[in-house]
């Protein structure tokens, strides 16, 4: 028997000044107005959602149809993660052993 899941998106609009981190319960999400949209590549609405238990970032694109429908295009992909740039390595500084002889003119 094959069941099936319900999918419950939930969308909403918000400021571009606020950066939002959800948790979401098993099975729903939440999709967000892109307010700095610059280019037609970049999503019309953009968040995330829970399938199943696993974490997934949501992208939707507001398209029309030849016949004239509005409908969205969606993309499903892993989350964004900034990469973690390594911390410069320092260099250990030489320790100057004292000989005694402090009057050197160097």
């Amino acid at each position: 028997m094959l069941l099936k899941k319900k999918l419950i998106i939930t969308m909403a609009k918000i400021t571009p000044f606020k950066q939002v981190r959800m948790e979401n319960k098993i099975n729903r999400g939440a999709i967000f107005k892109n307010l700095k949209k610059e280019k037609e590549t970049q999503p019309d609405y953009s968040g995330t959602i829970n399938v199943e238990g696993v974490e997934k970032q949501i992208a939707l694109w507001v398209n029309t149809s030849k016949s004239g429908m509005q409908y969205f295009s969606v993309l499903v992909s892993e989350p964004y993660a900034a990469e973690e740039k390594p911390e410069p390595k320092h260099e250990a500084k030489k320790e100057v052993k004292n000989t005694g002889f402090n009057d050197l003119p160097f």
